[in-house]
């Protein structure tokens, strides 16, 4: 058998019909080629089920309230002035990028249980009912986001609390 030629591709796979795919150049038409996913593909719901697994029966509703990861905050600067001089902001540059990168934020119901859960691309909040209204109520920037979070679990509970807070 003849010498392959080791050629590697970074492609993201596309949508094919009723599957996905991976777009080669022409010049490969007829080779066979191997396939090694790098990193999966985010399922937010399967994700976040698994995380909460055991805690299942004391929710009432799961929210998404930030789905996007952003690159990089702006005002990094500014939120850690105050803790930390800018000598060590610049000397830790690396560590503040990695701490910049946002993480998808992910809000739980519950009535009493009160706990937060972190893994490598959530940020996992369960709070009681009667906290989240009172948060709802006193902070805009949070009733903004429950506004426009998306339901994974209880869309009702979310539309009677969208009702609560008049939007």
């Amino acid at each position: 058998m003849e010498e392959i030629n080791k050629s590697e591709f970074y492609r993201r796979a596309v949508r094919v019909g009723n599957s996905a795919g991976i777009l080669l150049p022409k010049s490969l038409l007829g080779a066979e080629v191997s396939v090694k996913v790098v990193k999966p593909a985010v399922n937010i719901k399967k994700d976040i089920l698994k995380i909460m697994d055991n805690l299942l029966e004391e929710i009432m509703g799961i929210y998404v309230l930030t789905e996007k990861q952003e690159k990089e905050n702006k005002n990094i600067k500014r939120i850690f002035k105050n803790e930390l001089n800018l000598k060590n902001i610049s000397e830790n540059n690396s560590e503040s990028k990695e701490k910049s990168k946002r993480k998808i934020e992910v809000i739980a119901v519950s009535m009493a249980l009160s706990k937060t859960l972190e893994t490598q691309d959530y940020h996992l909040t369960i709070m009681p009912l009667n906290l989240l209204k009172k948060l709802a109520k006193d902070k805009p920037d949070f009733s903004q986001k429950l506004f426009h979070s998306k339901p994974l679990m209880n869309k009702w509970l979310l539309v009677e609390l969208r009702k609560e807070m008049g939007f």
